[in-house]
């Protein structure tokens, strides 16, 4: 389990909470991100879950988001939460503007030195990540 020192204010938050993380370089000025070039035993994971008891980050490896697939953000596909009605679906989003308390991209991420920081902010550092939530929708056609 990691530390959490990204997130401050995390009990208003949906159960469902991942962390994504990637590193970056400079190359011929532009920056370029991957979770290809995570440094292993330094940088957490890609992908991190955040226990929303506690507020700490548990590891997630390329192998537990692969075979649960609830659990990819990228496929945004609808799922039923289970015990719940027909209507009631749920989709991942990305958490864009929390409370209005942290500096934010364009597409959700948020920069920094290192991934132990404490300071966040929307542009320029060699870490980032953003934060996924799984919310539930309601399918309403354009009738």
């Amino acid at each position: 389990m990691g530390k959490n020192h990204f997130l401050k204010d995390f009990s208003a938050l949906p159960e469902d909470v991942l962390i994504e993380n990637e590193r970056g370089i400079t190359l011929l000025g532009y920056p370029l991100f991957s979770p290809k070039i995570l440094l292993p035993h330094v940088d957490p994971p890609q992908f991190q879950r955040l226990n929303t008891e506690n507020g700490s980050l548990i590891a997630l490896s390329k192998n537990t988001v692969s075979n649960f697939i609830e659990l990819y953000p990228i496929d945004l596909s609808t799922e039923r939460t289970a015990g719940s009605s027909s209507s009631q679906m749920t989709k991942w989003f990305v958490l864009m503007d929390y409370k209005e308390k942290y500096d934010i991209d364009d597409q959700g991420w948020c920069y920094s030195w290192n991934f132990n920081n404490s300071r966040w902010k929307s542009k320029n550092g060699l870490v980032r990540r953003r934060v996924w939530v799984r919310l539930p929708t309601t399918s309403h056609g354009l009738d």
